[in-house]
């Protein structure tokens, strides 16, 4: 019977993807809620809501057992707040190059639109340009930017393939395609002067930061070979962000782009795309995350106030749909970051366990939240070539599913998650509609639970859908990664006891029959309460990209590192205090999420020790 049951769990988890969440129980099914009353007689839909009515007193002082009005945090932290962002930028006549290697370069430029097809023209590139010095280089690529843009056009007409758009250039004529094949050719002329890593990336671009107008674009990035930091090239305009990860690097340049991006789509090598999330999107996301879910124990209004940091929010509903408002600020040393949300959330869930059937247990949950948002955060005018304030307003909206069977100690899994955070729509200083996308990402997996042994292995596949960067190509879905893991944990949510949780995650990036690269993550928390001294916490998280057999950029990442301690103590019902030491070393790595603080300036790979002391109260 159990391996007849085994047989049929993928069945259905698929069915599960489809089903409704208005699933009722018919009247044979329904279990009677007082046996002793009713002679342990099955009651009928209608007896059951007899009875329920009859009984409010207990079910309300469980309510009133959970609500609370106000939940409030005052603390003194260290969380690091940044350093003025570095990036490098030089006008051409800002560069260092006298009116002799000028000409040289002019002479380059020249011949380099002399030829009758771009495979001859990268040919003369990397032979003219083995003698050139690297200032040398920026301009002649800055100077190839400044002619192809002026050839840009969108009818669709001119991107027949590259080649298409270098001819352009040498006729000088209108249709010279959009800025994906712009940026495109600029990076073959990019490899053809030996930089590396040369690829393309999408953002949000807020040419004017006075103005709340944004439009979708991609602009160019390579390493250079000496230095290994990454430079960005925007048409003409070329700056050095100073990073040594191309993660990092996108941090850096969708700040350059504008306000926010909340999401860009990288292309690390020839054919492959990956989605990012750059640092600020990581923060705003985590915000709005924070205001949106709906909780059982939720409070009507939270307040965090620290030197650095203040969150407000208020959140008023049922426990089926409520309406949030939220505003949060932190101060950093690149600028203030403020982002201010209202909207609507909803959450659905469906719970059953069943006996003598096939199936032992199902689990259907859904969560969707939107609404509107405005966020002010530093970026980099376009007009003045300087970094300073600016504003966004936009619409945001997510989903998420989650689904399980149990069989026995086995359970089929899946997931949908969806979520959007710059959907701008047509209007006032807004030209067209716009968005960096919506970024959905589908999960199968199963887990197999062995409780005596407090140990639990699982394995998944996620799914995300992205298009390659280029016109009118639409999203496809392709395998982000395959994760293995196990997990040993002591923990009992009925117990007040001491407990311990280590995990182990193998990912095996762009899916195991590819294995493009092999990242592992390994963690462990040890939770210590005490009746005089309260609950101590002893935690760390390890990530490292242990194999990269691609190649590939975009998983040349910093190992990280986080150890923290976490006390808090119990004073009466309604107070608690506690502190937090967090030691963090590197930068967040794809596909783990954050590691460590979520912070607008979390991207850098420096050590970072922060702490907080809080006071927490629940009212």
């Amino acid at each position: 019977m159990k391996n007849m049951k085994t047989t049929v769990l993928v069945g259905i988890i698929v069915l599960l993807s489809t089903a409704s969440l208005q699933v009722q129980a018919t009247e044979a099914d329904a279990p009677c809620l007082d046996c002793a009353a009713t002679d342990g007689k099955v009651l009928s839909k209608s007896a059951i809501a007899i009875q329920e009515a009859v009984k409010p007193s207990e079910k309300k002082s469980d309510q009133q057992s959970e609500m609370h009005w106000i939940d409030a945090a005052f603390f003194v932290d260290t969380k690091p707040v940044g350093k003025e962002l570095d990036v490098i930028f030089k006008n051409p006549s800002d560069l260092n190059i006298n009116i002799y290697k000028m000409k040289n370069v002019n002479s380059i430029f020249t011949s380099f639109l002399n030829h009758k097809s771009l495979k001859e023209a990268l040919q003369d590139v990397n032979k003219s340009g083995a003698s050139l010095g690297h200032e040398e280089k920026l301009l002649l690529l800055s100077m190839v930017g400044s002619r192809l843009s002026s050839g840009y056009s969108a009818t669709g007409k001119e991107n027949r393939d590259i080649n298409s758009v270098y001819l352009n250039a040498v006729k000088a004529k209108k249709e010279g395609g959009i800025c994906g094949d712009i940026h495109q050719l600029l990076g073959d002329v990019a490899k053809s002067l030996g930089f590396e890593a040369v690829g393309r990336h999408t953002g949000q671009w807020q040419q004017d930061l006075t103005k709340d107008n944004a439009g979708g674009h991609a602009i160019m990035h390579f390493r250079d070979p000496k230095t290994g930091e990454y430079y960005v090239q925007n048409y003409s305009q070329i700056y050095n962000t100073r990073q040594k990860t191309l993660q990092s690097a996108v941090d850096v340049s969708t700040k350059i782009l504008g306000v926010i991006t909340g999401q860009s789509y990288v292309e690390s090598r020839p054919g492959k795309t990956h989605e990012y999330v750059p640092a600020t999107a990581q923060w705003v996301q985590e915000q709005i995350k924070n205001a949106a879910t709906i909780k059982k124990d939720s409070s009507v209004m939270t307040i965090k106030a620290g030197q650095n940091e203040q969150t407000f929010a208020v959140q008023l509903g049922n426990e089926n749909i409520k309406g949030f408002l939220m505003s949060s600020r932190i101060n950093t040393n690149e600028g203030n970051y403020q982002v201010d949300v209202a909207g609507l959330s909803t959450r659905g869930e469906y719970s059953r366990e069943f006996k003598d059937r096939m199936v032992d247990e199902v689990k259907v949950t859904t969560e969707a939240y939107g609404g509107a948002m405005r966020i002010s955060a530093p970026g980099f005018d376009a007009i003045t070539d300087t970094y300073k304030q600016g504003e966004r307003n936009t619409l945001f909206f997510g989903a998420n599913m989650k689904g399980s069977a149990r069989i026995n100690d086995t359970t089929g899994k899946i997931e949908i998650n969806s979520i959007n955070l710059d959907l701008k729509p047509k209007g006032s200083e807004q030209t067209k509609t716009t968005t960096a996308g919506t970024r959905t990402e589908f999960k199968v997996g199963a887990e197999q639970e062995w409780k005596d042994l407090n140990l639990k292995a699982s394995a998944d596949r996620t799914w995300a859908f992205i298009p390659m960067i280029e016109q009118h190509q639409k999203s496809k879905p392709t395998t982000a990664y395959d994760r293995v893991g196990v997990m040993y944990d002591t923990s009992k949510p009925d117990k007040k006891e001491a407990y311990l949780v280590v995990g182990s995650d193998v990912y095996f990036l762009e899916g195991v029959n590819v294995s493009s690269a092999v990242a592992l993550k390994n963690s462990i928390k040890a939770v210590i309460p005490t009746e005089q001294l309260g609950t101590f916490t002893l935690s760390a998280d390890l990530a490292k990209v242990v194999q990269n057999k691609s190649k590939d950029p975009f998983y040349d990442t910093v190992p990280t590192t986080s150890v923290g301690i976490d006390w808090n103590k119990q004073l009466n019902k309604l107070v608690d205090v506690g502190f937090n030491v967090n030691y963090t070393k590197g930068n967040q790595i794809q596909p783990f999420a954050v590691i460590g603080p979520v912070t607008p300036v979390m991207g850098g790979t420096e050590k970072k020790v922060q702490g907080m002391v809080y006071l927490h109260g629940r009212f």
